[in-house]
């Protein structure tokens, strides 16, 4: 090859990496004209390129120079890192580091177009307000916490938490006499777990039949069923009573209108760590068989108490106080039911993870 071929290639080479330049600049429109100017001048130079690696050496100088400049922004940072003790609180720590930048959240390289990092802090928050939403998923609050120093700053932040609790004991008139923050209060008091359902296991032997062929025995069948509990925080819950295995129910409570046969939608309050439910519930009586408008109804009220109590370490059971049936008919009367342990076990809370995949509505 002469040096007169030897020139137009390195002039072809050169206009291509320009363009390659602009296209990561979103300048695409400039681009395309010197890729156009390159081809021209040699037809297959993107090939050519590609096979002599030139084109791979100058990304690997391109992200080189990028890591350099990222650094150099975060040297300061990351010069506080090594001499920490762990004598000074984390978060008071990382708002003092990030307090010498501009931002809290820095880009570990370069970047051509919008970064999180450019978002005004309003956007930030509002963003985590829909992460928590209306069913106080605080558990992946704190997930986002891991991502960087600037998102455990901001998902510490009180208004968010303060939020949260108010939600929880909104009957209450709320302070941190006993608590160091409002994510403290949120997470150490007793309270009720929304991103989970509480499940109770019931068994009890029955006595079966004596079989004809066999006199001298009488047969007994265990029966098993569950009792499930799904709270949601503007109040209401969810029971049901039903035979199979949470595998099943369980991802059928996700919405107050579940479709679920023998369920009771009802409401709740929280007094303490007592936890008062009433679901309300229309029974026929007597059915016309000619005209249903006159069917008979019996207006039922079924009233239980439940104590909270811990079983781990941010884990909650609830224990049956009180169990009531009232019933307006005719001749009203009310029951109350004798709490045994075996009859009446406590319900387990278990996370649900299909409860917080999707958010509905932001945290107000």
């Amino acid at each position: 090859m002469d040096s007169e071929d030897c020139s137009i290639e390195t002039e072809a080479e050169n206009l291509y990496l320009k363009g390659v330049e602009l296209e990561r600049n979103f300048r695409h429109y400039d681009a395309i004209r010197y890729y156009r100017k390159a081809l021209q001048l040699v037809p297959d130079i993107d090939v050519r390129m590609y096979k002599s690696n030139k084109l791979r050496d100058f990304k690997n100088q391109e992200n080189i120079e990028n890591r350099d400049n990222a650094s150099s922004r975060t040297d300061d940072c990351d010069s506080d890192e090594d001499d920490y003790d762990g004598s000074e609180p984390l978060l008071e720590r990382i708002q003092r580091i990030l307090d010498k930048s501009d931002r809290f959240i820095i880009a570990s390289r370069s970047q051509k177009g919008l970064h999180i990092s450019d978002l005004p802090q309003e956007i930030i928050m509002y963003i985590l307000r829909w992460v928590v939403s209306d069913e106080l998923d605080l558990r992946s609050l704190d997930q986002c916490a891991l991502i960087c120093r600037g998102f455990y700053l901001y998902a510490r932040d009180p208004h968010i938490w303060k939020s949260a609790c108010q939600r929880v004991w909104k009957n209450e008139k709320l302070n941190l006499t006993n608590h160091e923050s409002w994510r403290d209060m949120f997470i150490h008091r007793l309270r009720i777990s929304t991103n989970g359902c509480y499940i109770a296991e019931t068994k009890y032997y029955r006595q079966g039949e004596r079989s004809f062929q066999d006199q001298n025995y009488r047969p007994y069948h265990l029966v098993v069923y569950y009792r499930y509990l799904r709270f949601f925080a503007d109040g209401k819950v969810l029971m049901i009573n039903t035979p199979d295995t949470p595998n099943i129910i369980v991802g059928q409570l996700k919405n107050k209108n579940s479709k679920l046969g023998a369920m009771f939608c009802g409401s709740y309050e929280m007094v303490g760590d007592l936890v008062y439910t009433v679901f309300k519930l229309q029974k026929i009586r007597k059915r016309n068989p000619k005209n249903s408008a006159k069917d008979q109804y019996i207006d039922l009220t079924y009233n239980m108490t439940f104590q909270i109590k811990r079983y781990k370490k941010y884990k909650t059971k609830l224990i049956w106080k009180q169990y009531t049936l009232k019933c307006a008919d005719e001749v009203s009367f009310e029951e109350n039911f004798e709490i045994q342990d075996h009859v009446f076990p406590p319900l387990w809370f278990s996370r649900v993870k299909s409860y917080t995949v999707e958010s509905e509505n932001p945290l107000a």
